[in-house]
């Protein structure tokens, strides 16, 4: 309680309200450093998660950006160790002085100022590349390794020409290394010597290859029905050169060089390539060649076999994957085998024995060594005779391409006579193709009794097939 006393003498109202007032003023000043700390709190966990997304971003940027020099430094290296015209056996084949370039590299690296100029370009295309407002997370999206190489490549190849212009204007020289004509460079080497260009040009033509690798053996099969090696596979080379400055007749020296140098020269073309006098393309084209030819294919015939022949399951993964059939109804992708050639003519050739279309030959004693066809033309003149063997067995021996397709029209020949139109020649025949198939078993082993037996059946069929279309 405040008295009379202390209220009129002592003032101690108004020193309470003070008190008071500062009472509440240090609460609430308490109280809002309260929510600040809180809100702090709060404010640095998000930074944190912001700085490590950060962190982050900036490492992959660095990362790429470590990794994409690294790789334009062994670029670098690379084509600084190259030997120019030393080398053919590269892909891209340079026709220069390797030191001289290396000189003027040289010179570039240890210039401060073009560094720092250089430099500047490259941040200010790299900024541009990304966005007019860049952030690391733009940078990442939008830049690859790739897109950043071929920026790198870009940039410099131009840093490099205007470092080259601003020397070469500076010094008052002519004799530049960028722009210069190849024509010039090789004339300046071999206008006077023919046989060493002509050595030279070899050499690199030697080196313009497919990426494709051919198997030669199967792109040298061949088989009736199915052409062999330059056939059916073209060869061919297109030329890019650039126009001359001057030497037309070294020109036309250097043209027809490249053409003879060519396993092709009847299918070499000089095309004029005027965008880029400092260069000569040597493009090698095959075409017109089937999948057989390719030597992966073999590779791969070999597991498709592996994975769809034989067992049960092999026939489920067929089913699998062709969906509809085993694949057996569609053409053969590579030229047939001689075992598969035999096996498809096994039933002509019993046909031919029990249609007795191979005559038989005997010795002295009446014993028969071996039997014949003959092929007769059209004025009934003979033409040409295959010997086969007494027995199946031994005919089937003698069974290539060739002779299986003259076995076939023969017998396909015989068979279209009015003769078997009638049901008792047929079973006749019959009966003469199951007796044949069953000698096998008196002289032949069981695997061969086994594909005859099989053989015969697919010659019923065979033949009842043409008897349906017949009728």
């Amino acid at each position: 309680k405040v008295g009379v006393l202390s209220k009129m003498v002592l003032n101690k109202y108004e020193k309470l309200l003070k008190a008071k007032a500062t009472a509440l003023e240090q609460h609430y000043g308490a109280r809002t450093w309260v929510q600040a700390w809180n809100f702090a709190k709060l404010l640095l966990r998000d930074l944190l998660n912001e700085i490590d997304d950060l962190k982050g971003q900036v490492d992959t940027a660095a990362s790429r950006m470590v990794q994409a020099v690294e790789r334009f430094e062994d670029g670098m290296e690379d084509r600084l160790a190259d030997e120019g015209e030393k080398d053919v056996s590269k892909q891209v084949v340079r026709f220069y002085d390797p030191k001289t370039v290396r000189i003027f590299s040289d010179r570039l690296v240890k210039n401060e100022e073009e560094q720092k100029t250089q430099t500047a370009r490259i941040r200010k295309s790299l900024a541009e590349y990304v966005s007019p407002n860049a952030t690391f997370a733009k940078f990442n999206e939008r830049v690859t390794l790739s897109s950043l190489l071929d920026l790198f490549q870009k940039q410099g190849a131009e840093n490099a020409r205007i470092a080259h212009d601003n020397f070469l204007a500076s010094t008052g020289s002519s004799q530049g290394l960028l722009g210069v004509s190849v024509i010039d460079k090789l004339y300046e080497r071999f206008g006077g010597d023919e046989q060493e260009m002509r050595k030279y040009i070899t050499a690199i033509v030697e080196q313009a290859l497919t990426y494709a690798r051919f198997d030669v053996a199967e792109k040298n099969r061949g088989i009736p029905g199915i052409p062999a090696g330059d056939k059916s596979c073209v060869q061919a080379f297109s030329i890019l050169m650039p126009e001359p400055n001057g030497h037309p007749e070294f020109y036309e020296t250097l043209k027809r060089t490249f053409r003879e140098a060519t396993p092709v020269p009847n299918r070499s073309e000089i095309i004029p390539f005027p965008h880029r006098k400092n260069e000569i393309v040597i493009l090698n084209t095959v075409s017109g060649f089937p999948l057989r030819f390719l030597e992966p294919v073999k590779f791969l015939k070999d597991r498709y076999e592996k994975k769809t022949r034989g067992s049960e399951a092999a026939k489920e993964n067929a089913f699998i994957l062709h969906g509809e059939g085993d694949g057996s109804q569609w053409p053969r992708l590579f030229a047939p085998s001689g075992e598969i050639i035999r096996e498809q003519a096994r039933p002509y050739l019993l046909f031919a024995f029990a249609l007795e279309i191979l005559e038989t030959n005997e010795d002295r004693g009446g014993n028969m060594t071996h039997l014949v066809l003959r092929l007769m033309d059209d004025d009934g003149l003979l033409k040409e005779q295959i010997v086969f063997g007494p027995t199946l067995t031994e005919a089937e021996e003698k069974l290539t391409p060739k002779i299986a397709v003259v076995l076939q029209e023969a017998v396909e020949k015989e068979l279209a006579s009015p003769k078997y139109d009638d049901p008792d020649e047929r079973e006749q025949l019959v009966q003469r193709l199951v007796a044949q198939a069953n000698e096998v078993k008196q002289y032949g082993s069981n695997d061969a009794y086994m594909a005859f037996t099989q053989s015969a059946r697919e010659a019923i069929q065979m033949l009842e097939q043409s008897s349906v279309r017949s009728q």
